[in-house]
């Protein structure tokens, strides 16, 4: 026999503990060969959005194989845990330290080409699927399969240097036992789990300074944050949920009810000892329900947006002639898509420096805005000389920061506006709040204000309404969009005014977020398969060990139910306790964002959580259920 030969019958023989690895393996194989797939599409660049998905993919690229060099890593060193009694044996028998370092090498590489194949093979089949959920997602007709060699040759590439690597590291894990430690394997006698009440107050130290710095940010603050919350949240396995649990030991009422004494006390065991993997776990879960949620939030932002923006085109006159001709094509472009009836409203405004705030405000004149007023439901109160009105754009809404503003002084020279009133109303643009004079008041800061005077039309088309959301083909998308083209052409050779569709903006920031949606979709899909695969390597590791312990509790008189319950407690803490610490970050993470950006009254926290958080639990229950019952059986089988 052959030595590779020796290797292969060693993979075939531990096939039960490498399978959910090598299927969560040939899984980022295959997603990131179909994800490379749709990055050298020859078509891709001619759709509007192919340059932004290209771009998006090749970062998920860059994740997928980030977390699969983690995950790679961290499996093999639990694989080499449950082999050390094989290794033993073989030391014994005469193999030496290099012939064991090239036997691990030599099974690591055949599983990991096995994954690079079935991966590639199955992406092969998998692509045409992705491709043409691609062309809905983009909105184009037809991305049409082909031969991906560059796709093969960098999947290939990428993985085989990961596997190889990864399998020379492995001769660290092993290079400093002995044959004693390694024939004791997991028959090693557990010790008491050691913890730090120091280390254990740092988890609580680290997790109140991210939440400190989430309510005072700062730039560049986010690096930190995260540092902080992954200290905070190892700390918290590996130390704080252990004296938890140790302390827990000490209540006699509750610790010796039931059979709480049997899960408690292994519990204890099983947390330090899993702490590592736990908190990777709940640091990715985190990340990813937290993206998850944020682009839902954005989502519900731009529909609550557009429904508040009652107006459907604006444009602004740069030079008079010019900007007369470019309404007539705009008017003519609209008859032709058949809208029948709109209004035209034309407004002047100027910007100017106030000391109470950083960046120039626009100013409107109260005859200008009036011709607003009824489209925008607003009914302005009398303003006098030196007063104003001051509308802020609902984004930047905080109620705490405005009860102070209630004047604005010229930067320029010396003369204050007292503010008599407040409204959360988008006039201008997204991003610009509004302040509103008297047109004496206009007149008299007109010399000191910063530029020239804009003019801008607006149209009102009772077609259009705001309260209803448009769909991709909608009539009314297409117009704009050929219109917002026209414009582009236009200012691409320095001619024209600026043209801003309510409609455009909508539908491009929705495909935005669906192509952020599109690509985050499968990247969650291997999270929690790995997460999975994961907790499913370490039970099987200690598997030849729980079964001898549960053989000598059997024998004291416990029954195989009150053992499976057992053991189905301990395996729902270690798959939920992750998820339920990472729901709780991620729904603090997202209120911060909330506040930190303005949205209290705009949008809610509670649909995008629970559609995060509620996606992955499902995936994890389903997969506990799948372990639960495999290790289930093992165990079973110990207690005949």
């Amino acid at each position: 026999m052959r030595f590779w030969q020796f290797a292969l019958n060693n993979v075939r023989r531990n096939a039960h503990a490498y399978s959910a690895y090598f299927l969560s393996s040939s899984f980022a194989v295959m997603i990131f060969f179909t994800y490379a797939v749709f990055i050298f599409h020859p078509d891709i660049t001619k759709s509007r959005l192919g340059e932004s998905v290209r771009i998006g993919m090749t970062a998920a690229e860059f994740v997928i194989f980030g977390f699969s060099f983690l995950f790679v890593l961290f499996s093999i060193s639990a694989f080499l845990k449950a082999r050390k009694n094989d290794f033993g044996i073989l030391i014994i028998l005469g193999a030496s330290g290099k012939q064991l370092n090239y036997l691990i090498f030599l099974e690591n590489m055949l599983i990991g080409s096995a994954s690079i194949a079935v991966g590639i093979g199955s992406g092969m089949i998998f692509s045409k699927l992705f491709l043409l959920i691609g062309t809905r997602v983009m909105e184009i007709k037809k991305l049409p399969m082909y031969l991906p060699w560059e796709a093969i040759k960098l999947t290939i590439g990428a993985f085989f240097a990961l596997f190889f690597i990864i399998s020379w590291f492995t001769v660290l894990f092993i290079r400093q036992n002995q044959v004693l430690e390694f024939l004791q394997g997991a028959k090693k006698l557990q010790s008491e789990p050691k913890v730090s009440p120091f280390l254990s107050i740092v988890s609580i130290v680290a997790f109140t300074g991210s939440i400190y710095l989430f309510q005072h940010p700062t730039n560049n603050i986010i690096p930190l944050i995260l540092l902080l919350n992954m200290i905070g949240t190892y700390f918290f396995f590996s130390q704080l949920i252990v004296l938890a649990i140790l302390l827990l030991k000490k209540n006699r009422w509750l610790f010796w009810r039931g059979t709480n004494l049997l899960w408690i006390s292994d519990m204890a065991y099983k947390m330090k000892d899993n702490a590592r993997m736990l908190s990777m776990v709940t640091i990715i879960t985190t990340m990813a329900c937290t993206s998850i949620g944020l682009v839902l939030m954005i989502d519900q932002l731009n529909k609550q947006i557009y429904q508040d923006t009652p107006y459907d085109l604006k444009f602004r006159i740069l030079e008079e002639k010019e900007g007369l001709a470019d309404i007539q094509t705009i008017d003519r472009e609209l008859q032709l898509a058949g809208v029948k009836k709109y209004q035209k409203v034309d407004i002047h405004l100027s910007y100017f420096d106030f000391k109470e705030i950083l960046r120039p405000l626009a100013v409107i004149k109260q005859s200008d805005f009036r011709k607003l007023e009824k489209e925008f439901d607003l009914k302005m109160v009398p303003i006098h000389s030196n007063e104003g009105i001051y509308l802020v754009n609902p984004i930047q809404w905080n109620q705490e920061q405005l009860k102070y503003l209630n004047q604005f002084t010229l930067d320029k020279k010396d003369v204050t506006l007292q503010i008599v009133e407040q409204f959360k109303k988008a006039v201008i643009g997204l991003s610009e709040n509004v302040l509103v004079v008297s047109d004496s008041t206009y007149h008299q800061l007109k010399p000191f204000r910063s530029g020239n005077e804009e003019k801008w039309i607006y149209y009102f088309i009772p077609e259009w309404p705001n309260h209803i959301i448009p769909y991709s083909n909608s009539p009314q998308v297409k117009v704009s969009e050929q219109l917002i083209k026209w414009n582009r052409d236009r200012l691409d050779k320095n001619a024209g005014g600026l043209l801003l569709s309510r409609t455009d903006e909508y539908i491009e920031l929705k495909r935005s977020m669906r192509i952020m949606i599109f690509i985050g979709l499968f990247i969650a899909a291997i999270f929690t398969l790995s997460m999975a695969s994961f907790l499913y390597f370490k039970l099987y590791t200690d598997l030849d060990r729980e079964r001898r312990h549960y053989l000598m509790v059997s024998k004291l008189g416990l029954s195989v139910e009150e053992i499976m319950r057992s053991s189905s407690i301990q395996i729902a803490i270690l798959f939920f306790t992750p998820l339920i610490v990472a729901a709780l970050q991620t729904g603090y993470a997202l209120a911060e964002m909330k506040v930190m950006f303005h949205l209290l009254t705009y949008i809610s926290i509670s649909r995008p959580v629970m559609i995060a958080i509620g996606g992955f639990f499902l995936a994890q229950l389903i997969y506990f259920w799948i372990v639960r019952s495999r290790y289930l059986a093992h165990l079973k089988r110990a207690m005949l």
